[in-house]
């Protein structure tokens, strides 16, 4: 939508057949319903958590390093709410082709990129424990999920913010076919894209990203059809398909247990020399890998009523991610050399590793189970469906007007809009976003 509401019109139907236009769209857009997203990267899927000491929770906080002082536990209800703001500029180039030489004739050229600042908050709620962690670590869940220690995978309650130029897009188009009196067209195209952003840190959960590094190429068809009303008074009906496929590039992603469950990315693990030396899993369970996002299908529709020097545009799309491929980039199973901390033998002393725990398993309710002898974790036990985006799919809606004039400063054309959007993710793994 960005890229096509009213210019998609114009370039086709500019006055006096103007074959280089340029286009800057500043926009401002935000996430919706913190709710639903927060789901996505909460255990289970939860839109709230019970963190509780006992082990009658979805979260004990020992593994946080929130422990309360002896004859107390801590209990708590935590809900994030994650949202995201871009503010930018879309900045759009078109070149008709046949001015550069005649056998280009019905050739176009169309590239288009966002100079933008992503401003991202993983907002966490924790309402007021029970007793508070006092016990030389942190005093609540808040300081915990930030932990300095952990070099992946913080969920810090301030902004995260980063900015830059967004991949570079450029089509190159046929017109196929013409009407008479410029009332119509179909035109093929394909399309790739110049990756500009670097590889994914990881370090903080809902990490801002500007651009990628994955290039991609596709192909696609615009078209539109203009019916004359009465006189200056015409609507037209455009529409875009566009089909990419994504190729691989390298990340950095955080890996859950196969037999640990969500969140045991968390879990607290131990050398076999060292078992009571406890380190963050965090930092060993976040790997390089190769990542292949594959395929993404936009589809563009819009309604544009055109009178005099006015412009009015409704439109629709909606946009498809196929779920991701995903391998590490160490191809051998290869031993991490660390064992999950066990918990629940700290007190016979008898300790050795605790490969099966879950981020809601409890000293005090014995849920810690120990393996008998210590036993090494490989990459074979990271799970790599937990770092895998799924598919994903957004429906949005639009309207925006504008002004034109045909012979601004020395007969060049100026076109002046305004227009909002809504995008509706149908899942929590799809943002909901307002625009401007």
């Amino acid at each position: 939508v960005f890229e096509l509401a009213l210019t998609d019109y114009n370039i086709y139907h500019a006055r006096d057949d103007k074959r280089f236009q340029f286009y800057v769209k500043p926009f401002y857009q935000i996430s919706t319903n913190g709710k639903k997203l927060g789901q996505f990267f909460s255990p289970s899927n939860k839109a709230s958590l019970a963190v509780r000491e006992d082990g009658t929770g979805d979260i004990d906080p020992i593994w946080f390093n929130v422990i309360s002082a002896s004859g107390t536990s801590y209990s708590s209800t935590l809900c994030l709410r994650p949202q995201r703001q871009v503010t930018g500029g879309v900045l759009t180039f078109y070149a008709s082709l046949d001015c550069m030489w005649d056998r280009l004739a019905h050739f176009w050229l169309l590239a288009n990129t966002a100079v933008m600042g992503s401003f991202n908050k993983i907002q966490v709620r924790e309402t007021k424990s029970a007793a508070a962690g006092t016990m030389a670590g942190f005093a609540n869940m808040s300081q915990g999920l930030n932990n300095p220690a952990f070099c992946a995978g913080r969920i810090s309650c301030k902004n995260v913010n980063k900015g830059g130029l967004d991949d570079i897009q450029v089509k190159l188009g046929y017109n196929a076919y013409l009407c008479e009196n410029n009332t119509g067209h179909v035109a093929p195209y394909f399309v790739f894209t110049i990756p500009t952003g670097t590889k994914p840190k990881s370090k903080y959960l809902f990490e801002p990203l500007v651009g990628t590094n994955h290039a991609s190429v596709g192909v696609g068809l615009n078209t539109d059809y203009v019916f004359n009303v009465c006189g200056d008074h015409n609507v037209s009906l455009l529409g875009d398909l566009k089909y990419r496929y994504v190729f691989a590039g390298t990340e950095r992603r955080s890996f859950d247990l196969v037999n640990g469950g969500d969140w045991s990315r968390y879990l607290d693990v131990v050398t076999q020399a060292e078992p009571l030396n406890t380190l963050s899993g965090i930092n060993y369970f976040t790997k390089y890998a190769k990542v292949t996002p594959q395929s993404t299908i936009d589809l563009w529709l819009a309604a544009h009523y055109t009178v005099c020097d006015w412009d009015v545009e409704f439109g629709y799309s909606l946009w498809w991610r196929q779920r991701e491929k995903l391998a590490l980039k160490c191809c051998n199973t290869t031993s991490l050399g660390l064992g999950v901390f066990d918990m629940g033998a700290v007190c016979s002393q008898i300790i050795t590793s605790a490969n099966g725990a879950t981020i809601a398993d409890s000293i005090a309710n014995g849920s810690v189970l120990s393996n008998g002898l210590f036993q090494t974790l490989t990459t074979a036990d990271l799970n790599l469906c937990s770092a895998i985006q799924p598919s994903a799919l957004s429906n949005k809606i639009y309207l925006a007007g504008a002004w034109h004039h045909d012979s601004f400063c020395n007969n060049h054309p100026l076109l002046v809009g305004l227009g909002t959007s809504y995008e509706f993710g149908s899942k929590c793994n799809a943002l909901s976003q307002f625009a401007v």
